[in-house]
């Protein structure tokens, strides 16, 4: 199922197409100014950004609160083989977290595939997730951007910014 009524989004490179990974639908939303491929999430835009007309705005706040309905599971073995394809999905396109359910933020390892491919995804992965410093070095390694995400204290530890910077292919 597409987002129907997303015609008028010309000035920021229209939705670029649903991304389908095995069945699993993604919206994307691309800056026209950025590199291709660098794919950034609505939250990176300010409201500025974006036509100020009501219908355009009305259309704005449903993708944002948009996310992807997951089926329905009648097995453990349905879920885990869902949850791979979101992961597989996630380490092409990252921001695509910005779209899942909760659960899927809470999911550890769907974040750290997140950050393989978008560190700055930290935004939208769960409160205690954006706490973990496993996930914090990762979404660091893919880009130092990911540091405005960080937590007050975490951000100030020298140390552990030290110990994110000197990791293996940073």
């Amino acid at each position: 199922g597409g987002m129907g009524g997303m015609g008028g989004m010309g000035g920021m490179g229209g939705m670029g197409g649903m991304g389908d990974a095995g069945g699993f639908q993604m919206p994307q939303v691309i800056d026209p100014k950025a590199r291709e491929g660098d794919l950034k999430p609505l939250s990176a835009y300010k409201d500025e950004d974006f036509p100020q007309n009501p219908e355009f705005q009305a259309e704005l706040k449903k993708l944002r609160e948009f996310r992807i309905e997951d089926p329905e599971f009648k097995t453990e073995k349905e879920r885990e083989e869902y949850k791979e394809k979101i992961m597989k999905n996630l380490r092409h396109r990252g921001y695509g977290l910005a779209f899942l359910k909760d659960c899927w933020r809470e999911d550890k390892d769907c974040v750290l595939a997140a950050m393989e491919s978008n560190g700055e995804a930290l935004e939208h992965a769960s409160e205690e997730l954006r706490q973990d410093r496993e996930v914090l070095k990762a979404a660091l390694k893919q880009t130092w951007k990911a540091l405005q995400f960080f937590p007050e204290d975490l951000k100030r530890d020298q140390d552990f910014i030290l110990e994110c910077v000197k990791q293996e292919g940073f």
